[in-house]
């Protein structure tokens, strides 16, 4: 699930970064979607990934990361796309 994260971040950053050059904005709209999915996958993270021997939490430093990217790209996006008024 880690790798997941991982993973969910790179994508969802290339998208919305890309989406920040005013012709391709519409990249955006796939963006911010897959900026909430990072963020929900690593609250999930947090909560379901535990050492099964000592019930420990794993990786809470990527998840914590995975949140707060997710959720700072998804406003970023918000931001960009409200700049054109949601006009494609």
């Amino acid at each position: 699930m880690c790798a997941f994260a991982i993973v969910s971040m790179v994508l969802s950053a290339m998208f919305v970064l890309t989406g920040m050059i005013p012709c391709l904005v519409p990249l955006n709209i796939v963006g911010v979607p897959a900026a909430l999915a990072t963020a929900l996958l690593g609250a999930s993270g947090l909560f379901v990934d535990r050492d099964p021997v000592t019930k420990a939490r794993q990786h809470t430093g990527v998840y914590m990361l995975s949140v707060i990217v997710g959720l700072g790209l998804a406003l970023l996006g918000f931001w960009r796309m409200s700049l054109g008024g949601g006009i494609l």
